[in-house]
């Protein structure tokens, strides 16, 4: 499967998506609805989008993009691991048009560097929800 949905508590609750290969945006959609049906079982605040190498988004990428934000709950913090200069400049511009999104969308380097910002972060997000 392309995008795999599993926990990861490697540095903080988080539901992490694997992206691997070519993916169709349905699978995208269909793996934040299952992160919803999850999130139902815990309190979880994060998801990690992990970008494999050679991982792609498909063709209309703005368009889909644009529908998932707008289907989105606001209630996480988006973390994209890895991804390529498209993705990267896709989740800009898609932050600039949707500034409430924006705010909870990051984007790093590696995985790695995900759990670091993600442990970073906990701390604060945990207490500004209370």
């Amino acid at each position: 499967m392309p995008v795999e949905v599993l926990w990861d508590e490697r540095s903080c609750p988080a539901i992490r998506f694997d992206m691997e290969g070519s993916w169709q945006w349905s699978e995208l959609l269909d793996a934040f609805e299952e992160a919803h049906r999850m999130r139902e079982q815990r309190d979880v605040h994060y998801v990690i989008v992990n970008h494999l190498p050679g991982a792609k988004p498909p063709v209309g990428s703005f368009w889909e993009a644009r529908r998932l934000v707008e289907r989105m709950r606001l209630d996480v913090i988006i973390i994209n691991a890895g991804g390529n200069a498209f993705i990267a400049e896709l989740v800009q511009i898609v932050s600039f048009l949707y500034p409430k999104f924006g705010a909870r969308i990051k984007m790093v380097k590696t995985l790695e560097m995900a759990y670091s910002l993600c442990a970073k972060i906990e701390p604060s997000f945990a207490s500004s929800r209370h």
